[in-house]
């Protein structure tokens, strides 16, 4: 299947796309594109009444691409639209500089302040989390504001890069405090400090990070996060086969859900993209 004509329907000269909102995905979808290969998946939670998730790829002609994952806040009305608004702020900003002038970063900065607004405006209570991929000249770069997360995994399965929450779990961790099998009795991990449709948010970017052949990017949900640690994840990806790493992926974090660990067992929509780049 040809991503570029099939998967990502043009929106506007050099640009194309596919968002996935409100889906409820059996097995993850797999396909080709110009910069390599991508795995989507997206199911609401067994015991929730819709699905909060939205995620989005973009292909920018040979600038490179985007990757989105977004995760309405539960217990916030309109979680579900605030993620779907997000989604559709950053494909409209994307939308509006067809000739390539802008810089993608500025893009997706531009994408995040205006999604804030937005949701701000248009919601009484309602805020979601996201994070975005930007994928050019075989480097990888994030942009965080919440606890949706991502990382970067070797052909073996080794950890090289893991973007960390604004949670006060997650502030432990890079402080040295802790580690990532830290008990969180207390549930702050689910404490989140900065997100859209909030006056207080801010928005974490990275460096821009150099990727080797058999890399695979891995953005998704706390719904991936809070079930498998990133060390978990990391092996379970590295197998070959994109489509069948999803698929374990998959049915590990459902086994998971229903384990009740104390640590890694929570009940949640489930979103992910995992993206192994053609180098």
């Amino acid at each position: 299947m040809d991503l570029k004509t099939v998967f990502l329907p043009q929106i506007a000269e050099g640009i194309s796309y596919s968002r996935f909102v409100g889906l409820c995905m059996e097995r993850p979808k797999c396909y080709d594109t110009s910069f390599g290969s991508l795995a989507v998946f997206l199911k609401k939670g067994t015991q929730k009444s819709k699905n909060e998730d939205s995620l989005m790829v973009a292909q920018l002609e040979k600038r490179g691409m985007v990757l989105a994952v977004a995760d309405g806040v539960g217990g916030h009305a309109d979680g579900d639209q605030a993620s779907k608004l997000a989604i559709d702020t950053l494909l409209e900003i994307i939308e509006r500089e067809p000739s390539g002038e802008a810089k993608i970063r500025n893009l997706v900065l531009d994408a995040f302040e205006e999604g804030n607004e937005r949701i701000i405006r248009s919601f009484q209570d309602a805020a979601t989390t996201l994070v975005v991929a930007e994928i050019r000249d075989q480097t990888v770069r994030f942009y965080l504001a919440g606890d949706s997360l991502a990382l970067i995994s070797s052909g073996r399965g080794r950890l090289k890069y893991r973007i960390y929450g604004h949670n006060p779990v997650d502030f432990g961790i890079l402080a040295g405090v802790w580690d990532e099998s830290h008990y969180d009795p207390m549930g702050t991990r689910h404490m989140v400090t900065s997100v859209l449709g909030s006056e207080d948010m801010q928005v974490q970017v990275t460096s821009s990070l150099v990727l080797t052949p058999g890399d695979t990017l891995v953005l998704g949900s706390d719904g991936l996060f809070d079930n498998l640690s990133s060390r978990e994840i990391s092996k379970i990806i590295a197998h070959k086969n994109l489509e069948l790493a999803a698929v374990q992926l998959q049915e590990k974090v459902a086994s998971q859900m229903k384990s009740g660990d104390l640590e890694y067992s929570k009940e949640d929509d489930l979103s992910f993209i995992l993206f192994r780049p053609t180098i």
